[in-house]
């Protein structure tokens, strides 16, 4: 069996091979029982001892590991990557990096796909380090100052390269390869990108723009490059770098030297003409999705909540202090500007967007600050060293000496500060140990991260819990990448998208993501308060009892002047202890505070939003009708729901006396809505929708509004949106459809 005995000669240790195949030292004694069953059987002995066959059984279960196939242990996966993954926790490999890592270990070209979060990051990782460090590209390995880089890696942002970067970078220290990180915008330079390139890589991981910006200056040489990896190729066809991926691809001198894996959540066309054009004909398809539709995560509890804009930043912080449970919470926007406005009054959140600096996303350990501050002349003996620091990579990046000595000599000798000293002490007066957006999300060192869709694909953020969208997004993949931040890796998650009725089109996103959402109105801030009190009740009894006699006179006092029962005073003192005075009511509809949801019936169908205005004129003053927030269509037709204010409340309660067969009552729970039709243009499905003042909209016709010989009362200067024909109103056919 090519086993060698050790030097106590009771175990016989493995070769280099059988350890990476995943087998399993073997005790002396075992093996010789083995090699005499074998001997028996030769001769045609029986074996009758029922013990020997299970000790037999045992011993095969030894060699190798059948109950978990996945287990890391059964695959050509070396001693030290071994190591690595056990460090990280990881004891065995996830579907798609299980079913593609002989593939790729074996030298085929391939296309991975598989859905957000099962982990394609390191199904390409550990099987192209084993097959560049120890399988068959061994011999192709380079090393040497200069050398030119072995595998490239391409992603569609910044982001990503720098999350697929790190992995690499882990795991290619393990087993001594090295590697650097292309990117660009927001001020990231590429001056460092290009002297550490210069210097030698083994492994490129890049954001495309940034990759083509060094081919272009010739900072870039393929002539060593065995592997190329395109990851979350889909998103780059979204993005518009098909050229350039194209163009990167195709600089490639012997494609025929070189394996091209490609991982994809989904396969788009011009993904399967990448395949075919830049792959093998030989290559292997591993499709972890089948030919279904691409669906959200199972894992995943997904809840629409109506809100309007004006109300999310009251809404958002009492939603992630009810479902977060503690744990991180991404908010995702669809625009910059409101990304930063948002995390400006969110508490303890911080923004990520394209034009966030690249100095704030990252982590970046700046080391050897203490000394810049200890005095002018040891600056003066220690320029060179720390400037040498900035430029080698452990502030910025890369460099060699003679740019530490062009910028030294920027300073103007002497008694002067170089420009690398100079930022140096911008970053020391900043933070001695900065710590940047995805670093500090990461760490825990804030909970709630605020961002757009930068943050939606293949960042991995470990125990996300919570999700938030601020609005339906306009594609059903961004829905399904952002709700795929929770959920990940077999663990369970929340995912929360606020939407305003009459804007939006949930079954249309319910039906393409595969989703059953839960229809929930926002927490109620009594609901909030009251898991407060819970803490704050807790809080209380551990509190010294030292404190009593101080305060118990004034407790005695307070009992007998202020009329209130004990349990109602520990309840407001409760209150008063996590800052409350007063409980806001939140609408159902709108979510707004110090607003309430009303239904409207008027004896008959309410078939518009006009007809439903005209039933509230007949018996309230204008200003109150248009007080009213966020008016909505039951989908039944029977009804109609809208927000007042609180203080007005009485008036409109009060004044449906004056109007026969008209009925206002306050909701606990909203009914089912309708909801803007959007299958043509951006809220109309080309048969109606909304018409505007002057008539229009609805199943045709002209003018006119809910009016009979000459009653007026049903019409006003909103219209109606669906009239029946010249002259008519009534029903028609317009942009509402049933939830």
């Amino acid at each position: 069996m090519g086993l060698e005995p050790t030097t106590t000669r009771e175990e016989y240790t493995l070769t280099p091979l059988q350890m990476s195949l995943g087998y399993k030292p073997v005790g002396r004694s075992q093996m010789i029982k083995k090699i005499r069953k074998k001997k028996m059987k030769t001769f045609g002995i029986d074996q009758e001892d029922d013990d020997d066959d299970e000790e037999e059984e045992e011993e095969d279960n030894n060699i190798i590991d059948n109950k978990n196939p996945n287990l890391v242990s059964n695959f050509r996966i070396s001693d030290p990557l071994r190591i690595a993954l056990k460090t990280k926790g990881i004891e065995a490999l996830f579907p798609i990096q299980a079913r593609t890592f002989e593939s790729i270990y074996d030298g085929l070209d391939l296309i991975g796909k598989a859905k957000t979060g099962q982990g394609k990051t390191l199904a390409f990782i550990l099987p192209i380090l084993e097959s560049l460090t120890n399988g068959p590209e061994k011999a192709s390995r380079r090393t040497g100052y200069g050398r030119a880089p072995t595998i490239l890696v391409l992603l569609p942002t910044r982001e990503l390269a720098k999350q697929v970067f790190t992995d690499f970078k882990y795991y290619g220290d393990a087993v001594g390869l090295t590697s650097c990180c292309l990117y660009g915008g927001g001020g990231a330079s590429i001056s460092p990108q290009t002297v550490q390139l210069k210097r030698g890589v083994d492994i490129v991981v890049g954001a495309v723009g940034r990759v083509k910006d060094h081919i272009e200056r010739g900072n870039l040489d393929f002539s060593s490059l065995k592997f190329r990896i395109l990851d979350e190729a889909d998103e780059m066809l979204r993005q518009g770098f098909v050229e350039d991926v194209e163009y990167i691809l195709g600089k490639v001198n012997d494609a025929s030297k070189v394996q091209t894996v490609l991982f994809s959540a989904t396969l788009p066309a011009w993904v399967n003409h990448i395949a075919s054009q830049f792959l093998k004909v030989n290559k292997k398809t591993v499709d972890l999705v089948g030919v279904e539709v691409m669906k959200a995560s199972e894992n995943v509890r997904h809840i629409i909540m109506p809100c309007s804009s004006s109300a999310r930043c009251q809404v958002i912080p009492d939603i992630i202090r009810h479902h977060s449970s503690g744990g991180r919470t991404i908010v995702f926007t669809e625009t910059k500007d409101y990304c930063s406005e948002l995390a400006g009054v969110l508490p303890g959140a911080r923004p990520l967007h394209g034009d966030i600096q690249q100095s704030q996303r990252e982590v970046e350990k700046v080391e050897g600050m203490k000394e810049f501050f200890e005095g002018q002349e040891k600056l003066r003996e220690r320029r060179m060293e720390v400037v040498a620091r900035t430029f080698s990579g452990r502030v910025r990046g890369g460099g060699d000496w003679d740019d530490v000595k062009m910028v030294d000599n920027c300073g103007g000798g002497g008694g002067g500060v170089s420009l690398a000293s100079t930022f140096l002490n911008s970053c020391c007066h900043n933070a001695i140990w900065s710590r940047a957006t995805l670093g500090g999300f990461r760490s825990g060192k804030f909970m709630t991260l605020v961002a757009t869709n930068v943050a939606a694909r293949g960042l991995d953020i470990h125990d996300v819990q919570l999700i938030i969208q601020c609005e339906p997004p306009r594609d059903v993949e961004d829905y399904i990448h952002r709700s795929g931040r929770t959920g990940r890796a077999g663990n369970s998650g929340i995912a929360i998208t606020l939407y305003e009725p009459r804007r939006a089109n949930i079954s249309k996103l319910e039906r393409e993501a595969g989703v059953k959402f839960e229809h929930v109105s926002a927490p109620q801030p009594s609901d909030i308060a009251k898991a407060a009190g819970v803490d704050a009740a807790e809080a209380i009894l551990q509190v010294s009892d030292s404190v009593i006699p101080v305060f118990k006179s004034a407790a005695e006092d307070l009992l007998k002047t202020s009329g209130l029962s004990p349990v109602e005073l520990l309840a407001k003192a409760l209150a008063k202890s996590i800052g409350y005075t007063e409980i806001k009511q939140r609408s159902l509809l709108t979510s707004m505070e110090n607003y309430v949801t009303v239904l409207l019936e008027a004896g008959r169908p309410i078939y518009t939003p006009s007809f439903a205005y005209g039933v509230l004129r007949r018996f309230l003053p204008e200003e109150m009708v248009e007080s009213v927030r966020g008016l909505a269509l039951s989908a039944d037709q029977k009804s109609a729901v809208f927000d007042v204010a609180v203080d007005d409340l009485d008036t409109f309660l009060a004044g449906q006396e004056n109007a026969g067969g008209v009925s206002l009552v306050v909701v606990k729970a909203l009914p089912q809505l309708q909801e803007r039709e959007q299958s043509r243009g951006r809220f109309a499905d080309g048969r109606g929708g909304y018409g505007n003042r002057r008539g229009g909209g609805g199943g045709g016709g002209g003018g006119g509004g809910y009016s009979r010989g000459g009653r007026v009362g049903y019409s006003d200067r909103r219209n109606d949106r669906f009239p029946r024909g010249p002259g008519g109103g009534g029903r028609g056919r317009g942009g509402y459809k049933k939830w």
